[in-house]
């Protein structure tokens, strides 16, 4: 498991390390979750997926019936 030291800036940001975003496929423009954990800070990638707009006027028509 790939990790590293890193110190809280001024304005409490980051910088991941390049071992540890290297070893998750981390990049540019990424999403992460920080939430606490057991052991501390926890990161964690987030994906979010569009829902298209033919499914959401499906949706929006089926709550009217």
């Amino acid at each position: 498991m790939a990790t590293a030291a890193t110190k809280v800036g001024p304005k409490f940001q980051v910088t991941i390390p390049k071992s540890v975003r290297d070893a998750v496929g981390l990049k540019v423009g990424d999403l992460v979750e920080a939430s606490v954990g057991r052991e501390g800070i926890v990161l964690r990638q987030k994906v979010l997926i569009d829902k298209p707009v033919s499914l959401e006027g499906s949706l929006r028509s089926r709550r009217r019936r």
